[in-house]
């Protein structure tokens, strides 16, 4: 082309206007039609346990990703893989959705799966440390998990991700779920959920122990090998390494499909919750519901509706929530503030003498606590100054000054020291529980009421969580004593106890969706009442017994529901009023066991 020649376009020609026309339309329409969701697999659901090798680089101070381990449950079907980086930075990371479109191949290929499953459960143990070592895990999937107890999970269906190829126009769907594509190239949507089985055994037991009480022994590690340094490992016996890595994955798997297997079949659970307490909370709600007890009115709970500004929709719109009603809400505060945790102490420092000495707690404290409790007239709650007043059967809370005799050994009155924890001193001024008034008296304590107030029960027979407490005492003594689910009953029994107290002191967290720290949110049963009066209960339990030690004995320390001594059972007075009432409590829930 002949410099300075200028090529000249016609654009008021028929075709030209005709295909502009056309394009235009075409962007018309495409930003006019409605959503169309891709269809949901329906395909059955595929348990992916997940686990990673790597080495610390003491360069860089970063981790070396050396590959990564997947074990699929499909139904009856089980197969395992191992995808190995290609190089040691980050940028040789496989991501986790590539990983999970790797994992669903080989899986068809094996015939481990049949078809698109219609949801993928992603397994961890301890999820915090294996979902950064994929490559999209900051941003695309930090803000899709929810931080909890030190580790992330999912605390519902899952959030949105894009694991296909998909075309410009693709875009990630709401509500947990993602999207994958068979073998002729259809995209499906499919819901994906991490669940950190860390969060759902006993005790947060470390993979071994759990996996030797489902029957599975985790691989050791041969002598001269770490964790932080597997590419030595890898590199001098390979097949041992893969061996290792893969039964990390198994027996993460197996856990959780036997965990999900105990929320359905014994529990009665659609699905498995994200945590033993959850899974606690959703069995009582369920119980309560079905006897036709009213929640709300026994947690003092009324729903709202809050309304907010919808970008999208161009209007107000409603979100529906639960707070305390008014009558609850009126001394809440006096019952938050007596609420404590528990009585922690040791008054020997250094060496004991030699000598015999007895550990001794409660059978089941928290949850022979909770069965103490009856529905409270919250409407009818009145201020009392008389000590009588807190004595007996009572739900009552209260500020109070006080002075225990001089010599007094074992003072019960709890005193909170901000993040020293609780001190029981002989003199002073504290927020507490009925039953902890009546043990302080009983050791001779002047005591002044400065605020006092006493919430008297609907109905004095009738526990709110007894039919809980009994059905998890029962079933984790059908079971073998020392077996995984002996273990995990006993931890849902206590648990139940622990939700009523979430969020009742402000308590921060680092949020993985906002990258800010979030204070924690109560539960759907928390409850200040509840939960102080139960804490106070084996609080005052233990230190009556404490106070009637004979006095040639010695306590060495308390923890929570128990204290060692060199006091024999025969030498223990269960006589005082407050441990009498605990002992027909649990004679009332023990049912033989």
């Amino acid at each position: 082309m002949p410099i300075g020649q200028t090529i000249r376009h016609d654009y008021t020609s028929a075709a030209n206007v005709a295909r502009a026309s056309a394009k235009l339309e075409s962007q018309i329409a495409r930003l006019n039609r409605p959503n169309s969701p891709l269809p949901l697999a329906s395909g059955e659901i595929a348990h992916i346990g997940v686990d990673s090798e790597w080495s610390f680089d003491q360069t860089t101070g970063r981790n070396v990703i050396i590959c990564y381990t997947a074990f699929v449950i499909c139904g009856q079907q089980s197969s395992s893989f191992i995808y190995f980086t290609k190089g040691p930075t980050p940028a040789h990371r496989i991501t986790l959705k590539k990983f999970i479109r790797l994992v669903m191949k080989d899986a068809r290929k094996k015939d481990a799966i049949q078809t698109i499953p219609g949801r993928i459960y992603l397994y961890a143990h301890f999820l915090r440390a294996d979902l950064p070592n994929f490559a999209d895990f900051w941003p695309d999937f930090s803000s899709r998990v929810d931080s909890l107890r030190r580790t992330v999970t999912s605390l519902d269906s899952g959030q949105s991700v894009e694991l296909a190829e998909q075309d410009s126009e693709a875009r990630p769907y709401r509500g947990g779920l993602t999207t994958l594509r068979d073998a002729a190239r259809r995209a499906w949507r499919v819901r994906l959920r991490f669940i950190d089985t860390l969060l759902l055994v006993p005790g947060q037991m470390a993979l071994a122990e759990a996996g030797q009480l489902i029957g599975l022994e985790k691989l050791r590690l041969p002598d001269g090998y770490h964790p932080s340094q597997m590419d030595k490992f890898f590199s001098e016996r390979r097949s041992e390494a893969e061996a290792y890595a893969m039964r990390d994955a198994e027996i993460t798997v197996k856990l959780g499909v036997y965990l999900r297997s105990i929320a359905q079949d014994e529990l009665g659970l659609p699905d498995l919750p994200p945590t033993i307490s959850a899974m606690a909370v959703k069995v009582f709600l369920r119980d309560l519901k079905e006897s036709g007890q009213d929640y709300y009115r026994i947690f003092g709970i009324e729903e709202v509706k809050t309304p907010y500004w919808h970008e999208k929709a161009g209007r107000f719109v409603y979100k529906k929530g639960r707070k305390p009603n008014a009558a609850r809400r009126v001394f809440e505060q006096l019952a938050n503030d007596s609420y404590h945790g528990g009585r922690n102490e040791c008054f020997i420092s250094g060496p004991t003498d030699i000598g015999l000495f007895f550990d001794f707690d409660l059978i089941g404290a928290y949850g022979t606590a909770l069965v103490d409790i009856c529905e409270p007239n919250y409407a009818a709650a009145q201020f009392a100054t008389s000590i009588s007043a807190f004595t007996g059967h009572t739900m009552g809370f209260a500020h109070i000054r006080f002075r225990f005799p001089l010599g007094t050994r074992y003072p019960s009155l709890p005193v909170r020291a901000a993040e020293r924890g609780l001190y029981f001193p002989l003199t002073g001024e504290t927020h507490c529980t009925a039953p902890e008034i009546e043990v302080a008296i009983g050791q001779g304590a002047q005591i002044e009421i400065l605020t006092g107030v006493v919430i008297p029960w609907v109905n004095n027979e009738h526990r709110i969580f007894e039919a809980f407490v009994r059905f998890a005492r029962a079933k984790r003594f059908e079971n073998e004593a020392g077996s995984f689910k002996t273990k995990f009953y006993k931890e849902l029994g206590n648990s139940l106890y622990g939700k009523l107290a979430q969020g009742l002191h402000e308590k921060s967290a680092y949020d993985t969706r906002t990258n800010k720290g979030k204070v924690s949110a109560p539960s759907r049963i928390t409850n200040p009442y509840f939960a102080a009066h139960a804490t106070g209960l084996v609080r005052a339990v233990v230190s009556e017994i404490m106070s009637r030690i004979p006095n040639d004995r010695k306590i060495i320390s308390v923890t929570t529901d128990g204290f060692i001594t060199d006091a024999p059972r025969d030498e223990l007075d269960l006589g005082g009023p407050v441990s009498l009432r605990f002992q027909k409590l649990h004679q009332r829930i023990s049912g033989g066991y």
